[in-house]
């Protein structure tokens, strides 16, 4: 859902506005290739100053991902850990995923396979670890997370 803000248009009358906080993207090869996804530079412009090293990804079935943001020329990209999520949602070329932004570099995904159809989520029942490769230092974050079913 779409926040709204009122804004002065200069004349004493007030419009209203939307706050875009959605963007899709498709998964094309080089991003299973490379492991990572960038997030569109006009979602960057309005919301990067917000983004920490991190960002949290909650799927429908109430599973958090935790994946380290890359940030270089002015360009930002879900990176480590990102490989996992894709291995663990079956991602394929042509998979679609909806991000909508919630604020301190928390996201809701939705996850469309090549047929245009939302997956189904692997269920949420027990604790399983999922640990997070980082290639750019030796330290290694690990996260303990639901168990999953691969789909």
């Amino acid at each position: 859902m779409a926040s709204y803000q009122r804004r002065d248009n200069g004349d004493g009358l007030a419009n209203l506005t939307t706050k875009a906080t959605h963007f899709f993207k498709i998964i094309m090869p080089g991003t299973l290739e490379e492991g990572k996804l960038r997030i569109p530079k006009k979602f960057i412009n309005k919301y990067g100053v917000e983004l920490g090293s991190m960002a949290f990804h909650t799927i429908p079935n109430g599973t958090k991902w935790t994946v380290k943001l890359t940030k270089c020329d002015g360009e930002v990209w879900f990176q480590n850990g990102w490989r996992e999520f894709t291995n663990c949602h079956a991602l394929t070329v042509g998979s679609l995923l909806v991000f909508r932004y919630k604020g301190n570099s928390g996201f809701s995904v939705l996850i469309f396979d090549a047929t245009a159809t939302e997956i189904e989520y692997p269920l949420d029942d027990q604790p399983q670890v999922h640990r997070m490769e980082d290639n750019e230092s030796d330290d290694n974050f690990i996260e303990i997370m639901a168990a999953f079913t691969p789909s």
